[in-house]
């Protein structure tokens, strides 16, 4: 399938990425064989994808064993490079822009709150939007390389297939608009 949609392998790939980063992410510390057991994906499989992890910095490979661990050959331990990537939000509200980037383990690194006249225009928005996210971003000490994603809400309906606002906004001069794209140029 050449469609990056459900059912396609590079969307099996990324949903299996995404539950062995959250497994890391909620248990701190952990062996390929318990993400194995948490996910329910076959060993080799975890394998593979925590090569590419690591490969990535992502994850981190840390000495000793975990507390109340029997004896034996210990399993190596895993933990998530919390800080090696970042993720922006941007939340549009009828009157305001607010920008924070966090980290791997969701921790706020910086955020910016930026009032806006009630008839705001989507472009001026979009534009103090992407100030803000270059002014958190600096703060953090991220650089934009490191973003490995964004998530932008607006007080209305998305068409997710298109990717624009729906008609029942409360930003009337958003309708149409296909906000992501018109981020991605800024």
């Amino acid at each position: 399938m050449s469609k990056k949609g459900e059912g396609s392998l590079s969307w099996l790939r990324d949903r299996n990425r995404r539950r062995v980063l959250d497994v890391l992410r909620i248990s701190g510390r952990t062996s390929q064989a318990d993400i194995a057991r948490a996910t329910g994906l076959s060993r080799t499989t975890i394998h593979t994808l925590i090569g590419e992890l690591k490969e990535e910095g992502m994850v981190l490979e840390v000495d000793g064993r975990p507390a109340g661990a029997g004896s034996g050959r210990p399993a190596a331990q895993l933990v998530l490079h919390t800080t090696s990537r970042a993720v922006l939000g941007i939340d549009f509200g009828h009157s305001h822009v607010q920008v924070a980037v966090a980290d791997l383990a969701h921790n706020v690194l910086a955020e910016r709150h930026r009032d806006l006249d009630v008839n705001h225009r989507a472009n001026e928005a979009l534009d103090f939007s992407a100030e803000m996210a270059a002014e958190v971003l600096g703060e953090a000490g991220i650089d934009r390389s490191r973003v490995i994603g964004a998530g932008i809400g607006i007080p209305g309906p998305v068409d997710r297939e298109r990717g624009t606002a729906g008609s029942a906004t409360i930003l009337p001069g958003w309708v149409g608009l296909r906000i992501a794209d018109a981020m991605q140029k800024r």
